[in-house]
């Protein structure tokens, strides 16, 4: 998240690019329609480079702290390392494949065929992600 540079996010096509250096491949993600509004009002602040300045993932784990009391979340006991596995749970409860789920989040893909002919396409992850419910919201 602390790498995630301005220029990257299409508001218009709600995705957004980025290299993993895990995967080491270069991602595009679809973005769920409850950040928008976030990421608009960040990149009005940002409109360049990276749009989380913090220094630290000490200091991000702060600033997603606060963000969680702004969407009355902060008694639910999430934090930034929670996030995926959070998404991962719930998005399955709401009937997203599961290769979706792994495109979604950057897992590899289990099989052979998943890793070479079932490429998921940008409008199969946007339509699983309207699926998602952000928790308190549903």
């Amino acid at each position: 998240m602390i790498n995630i540079k301005a220029e990257k996010i299409d508001i218009k096509q709600m995705t957004l690019s980025f290299y993993s250096p895990k995967g080491k491949k270069f991602r595009e993600i679809p973005l769920h329609t409850d950040l928008m509004d976030v990421l608009r009002e960040r990149l009005k602040e940002v409109p360049e480079g990276n749009i989380i300045t913090y220094n630290s993932t000490e200091n991000l784990g702060k600033a997603v702290q606060r963000y969680l009391r702004n969407i009355c979340l902060s008694q639910k006991g999430y934090s930034a390392r929670t996030f995926r596995k959070t998404f991962i749970t719930l998005a399955r409860s709401y009937g997203i494949d599961d290769s979706v789920v792994r495109e979604l989040v950057g897992h590899s893909q289990r099989s052979t065929a998943d890793r070479f002919y079932n490429k998921i396409q940008m409008d199969t992850m946007k339509q699983s992600l309207k699926k998602f419910k952000r928790p308190g919201t549903a």
